[in-house]
């Protein structure tokens, strides 16, 4: 267990073991590729048999593929705050969409590899992480999403106007940026093919040569917009590997949660995401690709991991130092066969607030267990589910037949609240700041002196 888990009284912080990092990785590049809502096992190295992520597949067969990784939160902020900090969502006072901002006492990859001499360029087409929710910090190139929602009152094109940029746009940007900067270089891009799956034509990004495939699949949008993806994430890829200055790079693929589709059919509203924390929503891919492969890595991790774990293994792979602070630990010991480093824990917290719907949950390796402190049809309040089964509200809970499962995994849940108390949530401020108002000057949505808009 971690020093900061329940049930460990006496590991402390400054106790955390040496960096394990081979050097082969030592100051490489990271690209680090966030696939906005793609969940892992409709990936074929994650066994789907419907050949949607060739591109993706050969980059995880030549390297490490981690089998099983749990999200801390089911929708975009809190869960991509939450592994660019290696702290839990409530601990950074990620609860609401609106204005609940990122605050900037807490370290993210971009500033740690920042201080440590890199490049940092970041592009998110999401803009439920854009700059003005704080997801800016510690990036010398930072592209926002020029379009936003119509609740977002940061400035930008109308949602409801104009679609969200895609991977081909961001990875142009990309390629851009890197030109302006040297190496070694830190990119964070976030795509949104998956998360827009089910939109109709204005604001689709599937292109037309992927609009006829998967005509069977009942969810076929969301298997065409992976499809597509697959094929951009792997021109990128390749398109790195040419240049000379990405010779030494580590390319991360990862997803902040995923979709539900069409496995939970007797739960209201559980199509999407943010509103469960079933393994559709919260299973993710990690794949770790490097061209310049350390010998000692393994093909394939099979122990459950937390995205929580993401920053401080990076951190080790690169050889930089990590921030004390941070809950998660270095991967790269399974990464090498050897046993789970003794600070992770034996159960992995997530939990959700979005909109109307509040869940926390845990997982553990035979079983699953949610309280859900909304009024959500379909679901029980407390409830215990196998893993590994798709799992279908009060039709498929095991809470009666594991009743002392059940109170353990509900002890540990009470010691995880006491001991990780909910921070209040840090608000953007109703107005831009100084800062925010140039970029969208620079950008053209703003004229020099105009007030900024709600929309």
């Amino acid at each position: 267990m971690s020093a900061c888990e329940p049930g460990n009284a006496t590991a402390h912080p400054q106790e955390r073991p040496a960096e394990t990092a081979a050097s082969e990785l030592r100051g490489a590049n990271l690209v680090l590729i966030i696939l906005d809502t793609l969940r892992a096992d409709v990936l074929g190295c994650y066994g789907s048999a419907l050949e949607t992520s060739r591109e993706v597949d050969e980059l995880a067969r030549k390297g490490v593929v981690f089998e099983r990784v749990i999200a801390q939160c089911s929708w975009t902020r809190p869960s991509i705050g939450s592994f660019l900090t290696s702290r839990y969502p409530r601990e950074l006072g990620l609860y609401d969409e609106k204005d609940e901002i990122l605050a900037d006492s807490f370290e993210t990859l971009a500033e740690t590899l920042k201080k440590a001499g890199y490049s940092t360029i970041g592009i998110t087409a999401n803009p439920n992480i854009n700059g003005a929710f704080g997801f800016g910090q510690g990036f010398d190139r930072h592209l926002d999403s020029t379009t936003v929602f119509p609740w977002m009152a940061i400035g930008g094109d109308s949602y409801r106007d104009k679609k969200l940029m895609s991977a081909k746009e961001a990875f142009q940007a990309a390629l851009k940026y890197i030109d302006e900067l040297s190496p070694p270089y830190y990119l964070e891009l976030d795509v949104m093919e998956m998360h827009e799956h089910f939109q109709d034509d204005s604001h689709s990004l599937i292109r037309s040569e992927f609009r006829d495939l998967y005509p069977e699949q009942s969810d076929k949008a969301y298997f065409q917009s992976l499809r597509q993806l697959s094929v951009d994430v792997g021109d990128l890829v390749a398109t790195l590997e040419m240049r000379e200055e990405f010779a030494n790079t580590l390319f991360v693929l990862v997803s902040d949660h995923g979709e539900g589709l069409g496995d939970h059919p007797d739960v209201l509203d559980s199509r999407l995401h943010g509103r469960l924390l079933y393994e559709s929503n919260v299973s993710v891919p990690l794949i770790l690709y490097a061209p310049s492969r350390p010998a000692d890595w393994r093909s394939r991790v099979s122990n459950a991991v937390r995205l929580l774990d993401l920053k401080p293994t990076l951190l080790d792979l690169l050889s930089v130092p990590r921030n004390e602070e941070d809950r998660g630990v270095s991967l790269v010991p399974l990464m090498r066969g050897q046993k789970a480093p003794a600070e992770l824990p034996e159960l992995f917290v997530t939990e959700t607030e979005f909109r109307d719907y509040q869940k926390i949950g845990a997982y553990g390796t035979e079983w699953k267990y949610f309280e859900n402190h909304d009024q959500h049809k379909g679901l029980p309040r407390r409830e215990l589910q196998k893993i590994g089964v798709k799992e279908n509200g009060t039709l498929t809970d095991q809470r009666e037949s594991q009743r002392e499962e059940s109170r353990r995994m509900r002890r540990f849940l009470r010691e995880f609240e006491d001991r990780f108390q909910r921070r209040p949530p840090t608000l953007r401020s109703s107005s831009l700041t100084e800062g925010e108002i140039e970029q969208l000057e620079a950008i053209g949505y703003l004229k020099k002196n105009e007030p900024d808009r709600d929309e």
